[in-house]
């Protein structure tokens, strides 16, 4: 009866320890919300295309901005982002992104996209990287993410080649930022 007892004991104790891990697949509920824009956001840009009009600068809104002679300059860049084929018609692209809008966000990433997803969790903070892709486009991100207050919250996407970094801030509005020049 003892080694019962023990033996529930430490794989109990094993369990505790990892269940507050970020793992693959909650990373994988977090990232598409994340990465994208509300509902609200997505309709302001629709009545004004400026991304000064949207103050919450997700990582969504970088890639509408993506301009594609960034990847005829710099080959690398499309292993981050890159259209498939032909550039999509603006519509095209906002019915790509978003499907999740009946869960109050548009984003790139959606779930059915994801098509690689990778975490690495040591305390209180993860990292990994999420890849996606649909028949329009496909893209490769970093991440960050940092339990606070035993919830889970992505708090930064990076694409190194880019040289950007999107950081979650105050009240969960996104900025950009320069990443250091490699």
């Amino acid at each position: 009866m003892k080694w019962i007892v023990a033996i529930f004991f430490v794989c109990s104790t094993a369990y505790a320890a990892d269940e507050n891990k970020l793992t693959v697949e909650h990373a994988k509920k977090l990232l598409p919300q994340a990465a994208g824009m509300t509902n609200a956001d997505l309709d302001t840009l629709g009545r004004d295309p400026r991304p000064e009009a949207v103050k919450s600068k997700s990582l969504t809104l970088m890639l509408l901005a993506y301009n594609p002679v960034v990847a005829e300059q710099n080959p690398k860049a499309t292993k981050e982002f890159s259209f498939t084929g032909e550039v999509p018609k603006p519509s095209e692209i906002i019915a790509a992104i978003a499907i999740s809008k009946q869960q109050g966000y548009a984003s790139f990433i959606q779930p059915k996209y994801i098509t690689d997803c990778t975490c690495e969790s040591k305390g209180d903070k993860a990292e990994g990287s999420v890849s996606f892709k649909c028949d329009l486009y496909s893209g490769r991100v970093l991440y960050s993410a940092r339990r606070i207050k035993d919830v889970w919250t992505i708090t930064e996407f990076r694409l190194p080649i880019h040289e950007i970094r999107i950081v979650r801030g105050e009240n969960d509005v996104w900025k950009q930022e320069s990443l250091p020049k490699k």
